[in-house]
């Protein structure tokens, strides 16, 4: 039988274990487990493993040949038999204690386990020794019963107590059944033995004592029990590595020595038991086996059994035994009770007690199996209703999780506008998954830059949702954008979670103590590229948020690569629309989206009942650059202008390129005097404008001409409106001041203008403003607001021309002071300023000469006179100052204020009102200085000081 064992320990087998029944099963697990135990021990043991086998195959050859040739004679065999079994039986106790005391942190039922297997060898091993002393030193023999047998007793005790904790150490979820059918086997290999072996010779022994009696039935019974546990271990020995190994060669060591027992008790009661012989043989491989036991377990500690045993496991389908696994034992029990009575009845003629006892006993081992499987049906039909249930509900779940997908597939695609692919993202995503709350981070790459880009949910828990500002506040921090950007960065999906979480959100939980939230972010990607952060919150105000399953990771990973590839396509289209609406020259939009932008504009104007201008602007003298420079240079000029008027133009105002040399600027909610303020500030800025073309040191000026016109004023229709800024256009081309409108304050600007003298005297303006480009835009401002002190008066229409003739040429005493002077960029000198303060009478004697209109020289000579008399030039105070004069003075003031000079930033119109309430009887007439006031609110004005309509 040993040459079978270590054959098999020198073989790796690969068959699984026989599922036919008890018997199978434990011959299934014991060969396997020997052939499987010496590739699974660790290579740096290896040697010594192999060098265990060698050692013990060869003692125990030793042992076999003595005992069976007997070459030395029958008492070398006897002391041998009797120094081989107390040496191995010291050695297995000794490793069983080592075992258990090597390793506190492991398996404790394992622990305890080789404590008391190493216990039992001890005993038995000092009851060896007690029979090598007696037998081997003294030469006597050694008399039953006698203290040997009390260690004996003592040694089977502790032994089928270690097999308790191993068995309870290993997994397996039905060890009463498999208890109980070892039971069943091992009763019946006792019932065979004692009928048919132990039986007849025990009869036939003469009346011994009670003690000698109880000793000699103790060891029988107790080799049925050993058989038992061992059967039981050897079954429920799991594949878990060394678990496997150990368990199946304690069961091993122990099988034999149980069997060995029971042939000793034969030959003991047969009176043929001779020390030395074959029995003694089978005992020493039962020691040997204890120790290649614990030698696997102490060589394999990083393989010691840790197995945490539940009362609740999954159904395996190695639990539903077949109909011949349950009949099995029935089987096994009837036939041998069969045979029994059959034998007992043809002896005796009768069933003895002994028989009938049997009989009994196993019937109530049967009823007990019976009441066991039928609890464990139960427990297996719960287990099972509750797995149907759990994976319905999870054909629900997933089935939700599909449909969310393929809706997340359909709206994501049905749409190629990103706004809206990433809306129907944040809303599938919430349907797919449960959460708080869905966003998207939009990633840009070259700047390393997370933009949140939309957010849906309810981030507090709560029933009321909070605003979509604090939600936005929130998920748009600083805090947050670090961790989308760790995601974005590498590509992979992440979890926070913890207090640290909790305190970004803390706003929106007003600072109180709040249970942990949880954050998945995942990567939308596209062919690797990652275009942004998808980010699923979980968050309560009354409890913990529940982890994110693997199901539900996955999910959001599927969602992220299919936003992923609709977003990818939305911009891709996009960049193809806004290839086809741009001009390549220039990247303005070309003519055809103009017109698709006039649509919506004029569509949205007539619902509003709201202005709508549009300013059409032609570039001078542009043959000119193409015809001298080449195209080339014409493109560049073009770039240029577009740069100018792109930079210029407000929010929400198009600019586009019309064709040619001509663009296109549309105007949404703007009136007349609002476009004509737009178009006075692009040729402003045009006018500071120097191109150099290559290869010349000169810098040439670029020149626009504009064409303004409002609907409803001008036109009730767009074709009417192109068509009326059209006209204005070509007007102005042929005109000085190169801007055309029909705006009631330029027409008046235009009808003086008609007068000779007032047309040159505005040449002069223009003159200085080609100078100090300052001066055009500060006449046209003052005369605005001097227009609405004079409103406030009610003063009549001759005064209002007046006024808006001393307006346009207050300043036009400037062009008598020095241009060095004019263009200075920092603040003027004593000196300086002394020129400066000439232009007021120089400007009088300028247009006294010009026109005889008193209240415009007023105007012109007393706009610097203060109040208090600190003014020039002429220092006159109160009302000895020109009615005219101390009302322009307000306007001149606040346009000044107002406008932004080289060598200060101007001033908001706030701030200017104040400076205006601050200079009332001091620097202003109060009674004017109140009428400004009162002016300006009612208008009020934005930041942008546009000029309102009067």
């Amino acid at each position: 039988m040993f040459s079978f064992s270590v054959d098999a320990l020198l073989l790796r087998s690969s068959s699984p274990p026989s599922e036919g029944g008890v018997g199978s099963g434990v011959d299934g697990n014991l060969s396997r487990a020997i052939a499987e135990a010496l590739p699974q021990i660790h290579p740096d043991k290896r040697r010594s493993w192999y060098l265990s086998l060698t050692v013990s195959g060869l003692l125990i050859a030793i042992f076999a040949w003595l005992c069976f040739f007997r070459p030395f004679g029958e008492t070398a065999t006897k002391d041998f038999s009797n120094v081989f079994n107390t040496s191995v039986a010291c050695a297995g106790a000794l490793a069983s204690v080592i075992c258990a005391l090597a390793r506190k942190d492991a398996n404790r039922s394992w622990r305890l386990g080789c404590l008391l297997f190493g216990l039992g060898w001890a005993a038995n091993a000092i009851g060896e020794s007690l029979w090598l002393i007696v037998e081997t030193w003294q030469r006597h023999t050694l008399p039953s019963p006698s203290l040997a047998d009390a260690w004996f007793v003592a040694s089977y005790v502790l032994l089928l107590a270690s097999l308790v904790p191993f068995y309870n150490g290993t997994r397996h979820t039905k060890r009463a059944s498999i208890a109980l059918d070892s039971a069943l086997l091992a009763g019946i290999f006792g019932a065979l033995a004692w009928f048919f072996v132990l039986q007849p010779v025990w009869l036939a022994r003469d009346a011994q004592e009670p003690i000698v009696t109880c000793i000699a039935l103790f060891y029988p019974l107790f080799d049925v029990f050993l058989l038992c546990g061992a059967l039981a271990l050897a079954h429920t020995s799991t594949e878990h590595g060394t678990v496997h190994r150990a368990g199946t060669l304690i069961a091993c060591a122990t099988v034999f020595y149980a069997c060995a027992d029971l042939w000793y008790a034969y030959l003991e009661v047969s009176g043929t038991y001779s020390s030395g012989g074959p029995n003694d043989l089978a005992i020493g491989i039962s020691y040997i086996g204890a120790v290649l036991a614990m030698l696997a377990i102490a060589w394999d500690r990083e393989k010691w059994p840790n197995i945490q045993v539940t009362k609740e496991e999954e159904v395996d389908e190695e639990e539903i035994a077949s109909l011949s696994r349950m009949l099995l034992p029935y089987l096994c029990t009837l036939c041998v009770f069969a045979l029994i009575a059959c034998h007992q009845w043809v002896e005796t003629g009768t069933l003895g007690f002994d028989t009938l006892l049997w009989c009994i006993s196993f019937l109530a081992i049967i009823m007990i199996r019976q009441m066991v499987s039928f609890s464990e049906n139960i427990r297996l039909a719960h287990q099972l209703r509750e797995l149907n249930t759990g994976l319905d509900k999870q054909v629900r779940s997933r089935t939700r999780q599909i449909d969310a997908l393929l809706q997340l597939t359909k709206a994501v695609n049905a749409s190629l506008v990103e706004s809206d692919v990433l809306q129907q993202a944040v809303s599938s995503a919430r349907r797919a998954v449960p959460m708080s709350v869905a966003a998207v981070w939009n990633w840009q790459e070259i700047t390393s830059s997370v933009q949140l880009v939309v957010a849906e949910g309810n981030l507090t828990g709560g029933p009321v949702p909070m605003t979509a500002t604090v939600l936005y506040e929130t998920l748009g921090g600083k805090s947050f954008y670090q961790l989308v950007k760790e995601v974005a960065r590498s590509g992979e999906a992440r979890d926070y979670c913890g207090d640290d979480l909790a305190a970004i959100l803390a706003p929106s939980a007003n600072k109180k103590k709040t249970p942990a939230p949880l954050l998945h972010l995942e990567p939308i990607q596209f062919n690797g590229r990652i275009l942004g952060v998808l980010g699923a919150l979980r968050a309560s105000d009354t409890r913990p948020a529940i982890a994110f399953s693997d199901e539900e990771t996955r999910l959001l990973e599927n969602v992220g690569l299919e936003v992923g590839t609709a977003l990818e396509n939305a911009r891709t289209y996009a960049r193809a629309v806004e290839a086809v609406d741009r001009d390549p020259a220039t990247s303005l939009l070309n003519h055809r989206a103009m017109q698709v932008h006039l649509e919506a504009v004029w569509e949205r104007a007539q619902k509003k009942r709201t202005p709508l201008s549009v300013v059409m602007m032609d570039l001078n003298n542009f043959k000119n650059f193409n015809d001298v420079y080449g195209h080339a240079t014409g493109d560049e000029v073009l770039r240029l202008v577009a740069k100018v008027l792109t930079e210029t133009c407000r929010g929400d105002d198009f600019v586009a390129r019309y064709g040619g040399d001509e663009f296109f600027m549309l105007l949404p909610e703007t009136d007349a005097t609002g476009a004509l303020r737009v178009a006075q500030r692009l040729q402003k800025h045009m006018s500071q404008v120097e191109f150099r073309p290559a290869g010349s040191q000169e810098s040439l000026p670029i020149t626009l001409s504009f064409g303004v016109a409002t609907a409803p004023d001008d036109a009730h229709s767009k074709t009417e409106l192109i068509a009326a800024a059209d006209k204005n256009l070509y007007i102005a081309k042929g005109s000085r001041e190169a801007i055309r409108s029909t705006s009631r304050v330029h027409q008046r600007q235009l009808a003086m203008l008609g007068d000779d003298g007032v047309a040159a005297l505005d040449a002069m303006v223009t003159a200085v403003s080609n100078a100090d480009a300052y001066t055009r835009q500060h006449s046209e401002d003052v005369t605005e607001y001097a227009l609405w002190i004079a409103d406030e008066f009610g003063l009549d229409d001759k005064m209002r021309h007046t006024i808006e003739v001393g307006g346009m040429l207050h300043d036009v005493g400037k062009i008598c002071v020095p241009q060095d002077v004019l263009k200075k960029p920092g603040r003027l000198t004593d000196a300086e300023f002394a020129a400066m303060q000439t232009h007021p009478s120089m400007g009088a004697l300028l247009v006294g000469a010009v026109l005889p209109d008193p209240g415009v020289l007023q105007i012109v000579r007393s706009h610097h006179e203060r109040y208090d008399g600190k003014g020039y030039p002429d220092a006159l105070t109160g009302d000895d100052i020109p009615f005219l004069g101390r009302l322009v003075a307000v306007a001149d003031a606040f346009s000044a204020m107002t406008t932004s000079r080289p060598y200060r930033k101007a001033l908001s119109f706030e701030q200017a009102r104040q400076e205006i309430e601050r200079g009332i009887g001091t620097q202003f007439d109060p009674k004017l200085a109140d009428a400004f006031i009162r002016a300006l609110d009612k208008r009020n004005p934005g930041e942008e000081n546009p000029i309102p309509t009067t």
